[in-house]
């Protein structure tokens, strides 16, 4: 009896199927009928029926023979673990002597994504692009009556002290805004670039750069030139 539970044990059960055949061994050896192991177990007859037969149509599923197998090996003396482990082993050799395995243990492999240009797509995506465009005109239009246009003042970059009479001034507004300086309007190209030069008195003096959009929201840059004697 405890043959079937030392190192003899995984030898008698290679090959498929024979763990039904060593369950009923063991069983009888120690002078048990089928309904006292069941009762001892505290198993259904049936199920065990199935597995000493090896009738896998009786059993229930695969979860639930595990813990079946480890009441069992404990009322016939065997090693749970072992049993559950050579059980485990015979169903895979069935299963490729049945060919199945052959299918059944390859991954699935992702599909990869293709996209067809169907008429039905051309549309959609024509329409996220006109969705697109007209949201990001109505943003620009929106901005306009809530924001200023764009003022930069490239040079002098600061307030700067200089003993020179005569500075030239450059920067970049939007090409629709008119822009002034203190008050004088000044020529704007399409690029929205500009440029102008003025000349200086001796003494502290301020420039306002204001570019104004034509929903009258405006943005103003100040620059403090002192002029030294």
């Amino acid at each position: 009896m405890k043959a079937a539970s030392d190192g003899k044990f995984g030898g008698k059960l290679r090959g498929a199927p024979q763990i039904g055949a060593l369950l009923q061994a063991q069983r009888k050896a120690r002078g048990l009928e089928l309904r006292e192991a069941a009762k001892l177990g505290r198993l259904p007859v049936g199920h065990l029926e199935a597995l000493e037969s090896g009738t896998e149509a009786g059993l229930p599923a695969p979860v639930y023979v595990e813990g079946m197998l480890r009441r069992y090996a404990r009322v016939v003396d065997l090693d749970p673990q072992k049993l559950v482990d050579a059980f485990g082993e015979e169903r895979r050799r069935v299963g490729e002597l049945a060919g199945e395995t052959d299918l059944d243990v390859l991954p699935t492999l992702p599909r990869q994504f293709r996209l067809v240009l169907t008429p039905r797509v051309i549309t959609f995506v024509a329409a996220v692009a006109l969705a697109v465009a007209l949201g990001g005109y109505l943003w620009y239009q929106v901005s306009g009556l809530i924001e200023g246009p764009k003022l930069i003042l490239e040079s002098p970059a600061a307030d700067i002290a200089t003993a020179e009479q005569t500075l030239h001034f450059t920067g970049e507004t939007e090409a629709d805004a008119r822009l002034t300086v203190n008050a004088r309007e000044v020529y704007v190209d399409d690029a929205g670039r500009f440029g102008l030069n003025l000349d200086f008195n001796p003494g502290l003096q301020t420039i306002e750069f204001k570019a104004t959009n034509r929903f009258g929201r405006s943005t103003t840059i100040i620059r403090r030139i002192f002029k030294r004697p």
